[in-house]
């Protein structure tokens, strides 16, 4: 009688330290949680910040582009009065083209920039996403371990009334 009440007191607590031990890896699962939705706030801030300068950027090629058009009327009226005046529009063009190919190449970069941002915040959405589903298998594990051993332990020891 007291051997088995030694035996079933050691199952109890080899079954307390496997409880122990899905407790903590639920808790080092919520933390890896708590990571990655740092890293998810960290990845949005820097889409975030790629996409204000990309706007700024667009708005200074919008009004380099309104001035290019003023400088070009500017050159017309200027051809009409002098050949000098129709050189000085043919360096102001290629002047032009150049900004206009300067401005598109930045445009061009800004965006690969922020593709490359968006897929950064995809790959950790994604990540966090398999994360849930882990961390929601081991709480059910958790938890369905927590029910057996409630069970076990009910019809190993019932309660006497």
């Amino acid at each position: 009688s007291q051997r088995f009440a030694e035996r079933q007191l050691a199952e109890l607590r080899a079954q307390e330290l496997v409880g122990e031990a899905l407790t903590e890896e639920v808790m080092k699962g919520r933390h890896m949680e708590e990571v990655l939705r740092s890293e998810l706030r960290q990845e949005r801030q820097e889409a975030q910040e790629a996409s204000s300068v990309a706007l700024a950027l667009l708005s200074m090629r919008r009004l380099k582009a309104e001035e290019a058009r003023e400088a070009l009327l500017q050159c017309n009226d200027a051809l009409a009065a002098s050949d000098k005046a129709q050189e000085e529009l043919a360096q102001r063009q290629d002047q032009l083209e150049h900004s206009a190919r300067s401005s598109q190449k930045m445009h061009e970069m800004l965006m690969q920039r922020l593709s490359t941002v968006h897929d950064k915040v995809k790959n950790a959405e994604s990540a966090h996403a398999r994360a849930l589903k882990e961390l929601q298998a081991e709480r059910r594990e958790q938890s369905r371990l927590s029910q057996q051993l409630v069970t076990e332990s009910s019809t190993k020891f019932p309660r006497s009334r």
